[in-house]
């Protein structure tokens, strides 16, 4: 049974999950309209001052770091979290490209290469330099890396260690430092970001650890990781950051990723209380991620005919509408039931002879296994 300090975690972190999806949405809504409309208002806000997309991914990245790596355990522990993981990710990130795909031949009248497609299929696409399908899976293989990085520090037996956590804290914030220098000095993008996000997920993990570890956990290895992360965050936004282009300010960036963060451990330090209809919107919050672009690219033939602030308003609320009705039913209809049998996989596999038990296990959370649902969860 479930304790209530456990509960109130898993609340606390679905209404972030809510709230970084919605913020996610919000600043999607206003591109779209900024770059298929007359949006020229918006951009003091959502492109001079604040980045809600930076803020809101930051926030998954943060989460994500806090809890996925808790998933890593019992017997069979990697293999059971990479069936786990698959089952959770991947069949409403397909039915995302697929749906993304229709809107772009209905709605806009073009297709995109079968190659582009599949490389797109394996989540992996960044790696071989092919298009995204959708703007917002630039994350995903972020997420992927960690996964990786969390697989195998639990093989070695270090998953749970702070100090282990605060070195990969400072190696990411350092090499985004790093590479971001590396970019001003070659003229070429070298992927500073990838490891600006890491470095954020190993500092979700660096806090995990603390509030697991109560007392015997090390406060100096979240200050630290703290003064690295913003040191990073800063550095290379003032550098020049990650995306130049017509949607990208040193501001918007530095304060999108700033506030994540601050939002988080004033969030953990219940410093505040977030709506409770945001804990729902989190436990969808990995389809509104995926399917809130393809409701938005269905908008803008609609969007490139209106110039009004009021037309505007109207669209997007419509959109805001469709995409958690469109969320909601992929939660129920791929993600759950997909869950339920990368569960029941996990759960014959363990039940074989030959299981054996668990090898490089750490010490695993007094309140057992955490909801990961998100971004995707992230």
């Amino acid at each position: 049974m479930r304790g209530k300090a456990s509960e109130a975690r898993i609340d606390f972190l679905d209404k972030l999950r809510g709230l970084a999806a919605a913020l996610v949405f919000v600043q999607h809504a206003a591109d779209h309209i900024i770059l298929e409309s007359s949006g020229a208002y918006l951009r003091p806000l959502f492109v001079e001052a604040f980045d809600a997309g930076r803020f809101g991914v930051a926030l998954f990245f943060i989460i994500s770091g806090y809890v996925v790596p808790f998933s890593i355990k019992g017997p069979l522990a990697i293999r059971s979290f990479v069936i786990g993981r698959v089952f959770r990710l991947y069949p409403a990130y397909w039915l995302s490209i697929f749906a993304a795909l229709a809107v772009f031949y209905i709605f806009k009248g073009f297709v995109l290469p079968w190659k582009q497609v599949v490389v797109n299929m394996t989540m992996l696409e960044a790696l071989f330099g092919v298009p995204f399908v959708l703007g917002p899976y630039w994350t995903l293989i972020i997420e992927i890396a960690f996964y990786v990085f969390a697989a195998l520090l639990y093989k070695v037996g270090r998953l749970h260690s702070q100090a282990v956590a605060f070195l990969l804290v400072a190696a990411f914030a350092g090499g985004s430092i790093l590479l971001t220098m590396g970019s001003i000095l070659t003229g070429h993008y070298l992927r500073a970001n990838l490891a600006l996000n890491l470095s954020l997920m190993f500092l979700g993990l660096v806090l995990r650890l603390e509030d697991e570890k109560g007392a015997a956990g090390k406060k100096r290895y979240e200050l630290g990781g703290l003064t690295l992360v913003f040191g990073a965050i800063i550095f290379s936004a003032l550098l020049g950051g990650d995306r130049a282009g017509p949607l990208f300010t040193t501001t918007s960036f530095t304060s999108g990723y700033v506030l994540a963060v601050l939002c988080f451990l004033a969030s953990r330090a219940h410093v505040f209380r977030l709506p409770q209809w945001l804990a729902w919107l989190g436990t969808i919050s990995y389809s509104v991620y995926l399917f809130h672009e393809v409701v938005l690219s269905a908008a803008d033939p609609v969007l490139s005919r209106t110039s009004s602030g009021a037309s505007h308003l109207l669209i997007v609320v419509v959109c805001a509408v469709l995409a958690v009705a469109v969320s909601t039913l992929v939660y129920h209809l791929v993600e759950k039931p997909n869950i339920r049998r990368g569960r029941a996989i996990v759960s014959w596999i363990r039940s074989r002879p030959d299981a054996g038990p668990s090898r490089g296990a750490s010490p695993s959370s007094k309140d057992g296994p955490v909801n990961v649902t998100g971004p995707p969860n992230n």
